[in-house]
């Protein structure tokens, strides 16, 4: 059930990212916030805006010429989904 899950970005800028979670093409919701590491943003802070998610965050130690990205996970029963979304700067 859980490979089922997918991420699916709405919206992408190098100040957030917003997306939503599908199951089998349907929109899914969890009250839950993701973990969230990025290989060099900072200050990162997820929302959950009900039936999607916000990500802000500080790229200003990111690089151009570098693959930016923000590793998002999370935890479905005993089931980790982690996904890596890619930005540019």
């Amino acid at each position: 059930i859980y490979e089922s899950i997918e991420l699916e970005v709405l919206s992408n800028t190098k100040e957030s990212i917003v997306f939503q979670l599908n199951y089998n093409g349907k929109q899914i919701t969890t009250a839950q916030l993701p973990k969230v590491k990025s290989n060099c943003a900072d200050k990162i802070m997820p929302k959950n805006l009900g039936d999607r998610f916000e990500i802000s965050f500080d790229c200003f130690n990111c690089y151009k010429q570098d693959n930016n990205y923000l590793e998002i996970q999370f935890r479905f029963g005993n089931k980790i989904f982690k996904q890596q979304v890619f930005f540019n700067i």
